[in-house]
């Protein structure tokens, strides 16, 4: 499945524009980006992160 259809992903990106901060947003954005390459599945695959 999509990723990008799955109500998660929905709700997620909702709650990131809830936040005001810019500089809050981008930390969180950078922190999440982090986790996901650093994941299991990501290096499973040999996926490199994005920039």
């Amino acid at each position: 499945m999509d990723p990008l259809i799955k109500r998660e992903t929905l709700e997620l990106v909702r709650a990131y524009y809830k936040i005001r901060a810019g500089r809050v947003r981008k930390r969180i954005f950078e922190m999440v980006k982090a986790m996901g390459a650093a994941s299991p599945a990501a290096v499973q695959s040999g996926r490199k992160p994005r920039k």
